[in-house]
């Protein structure tokens, strides 16, 4: 299904960077060289979960505005912002995708990437170790929750690492440089605090304030707490 969740992000959230990029920009040639550097600076992010849109929609957007006019206004919700473009250039995929990723820096791309790999496993071992094999604190999701999307990465099996996330709901609220939302999305972790103490509990990078009503009760887990009602 990853090909239809990036469309979808691309109409989403592209489309939505391609009209901030055009309206700022005080002509044709400065959106163009404003998405190009958005481009630039896409590549060098740690993940491209949840960010990879923004640049690609402003790209897109501007390619499309030089070669199919008027496509803004004829665009549906199902359509591929990458099969509109290769209508309009009317080019089809190469049938020798390595030879056409020479042209492109196919090789150093392919080491960088390789790099970025064996830095990207070590970094979610190390937040697997913290945020699901270690002793953790487990909180019901809430709402209105916050956070930025730099950053945010997978673990496979166990949810997704958001940074910088502040949630409330009616237990309480919590304010963390990292939480594990879980892959139902019911219940965030964060790593156990070294002491209990009502209302208001800290730990590695959070600070959790509990509303009335609510406790912080072992969990399942040697080490494990989890916030619960006071008379659960």
């Amino acid at each position: 299904g990853a090909a239809e969740n990036e469309r979808v992000s691309e109409i989403n959230e592209g489309l939505a960077q391609y009209t901030a990029t055009v309206v700022t920009a005080t002509s044709r040639g400065e959106a163009a060289a404003d998405a190009i550097e958005q481009l630039a600076q896409s590549a060098q992010k740690e993940s491209f979960v949840r960010t990879f849109a923004y640049a690609l929609g402003a790209a897109y957007g501007i390619l499309l505005d030089g070669l199919s006019p008027g496509w803004s206004r004829q665009i549906e919700v199902t359509d591929d912002l990458g099969e509109l473009l290769m209508t309009a250039v009317a080019v089809q995929p190469s049938e020798n995708a390595a030879a056409a990723a020479i042209r492109y820096g196919g090789r150093e791309l392919w080491t960088a990437e390789e790099a970025r790999e064996v830095e990207h496993r070590a970094r979610v071992a190390g937040l697997r170790h913290l945020f699901v094999e270690g002793p953790v604190l487990v909180v019901p999701r809430g709402r209105n929750a916050s956070f930025i999307t730099t950053g945010v990465t997978p673990i496979p099996g166990a949810g997704t690492i958001y940074p910088s996330f502040r949630v409330s709901g009616e237990w309480g609220s919590i304010e963390a440089a990292q939480v594990l939302m879980s892959v139902d999305g019911a219940t965030l972790s964060v790593p156990a605090p070294a002491t209990v103490e009502h209302p208001t509990l800290s730990g590695n990078g959070w600070t959790l304030t509990l509303a009335s009503g609510w406790i912080v009760r072992p969990g399942p887990r040697a080490g494990d707490y989890q916030v619960v009602r006071e008379d659960r």
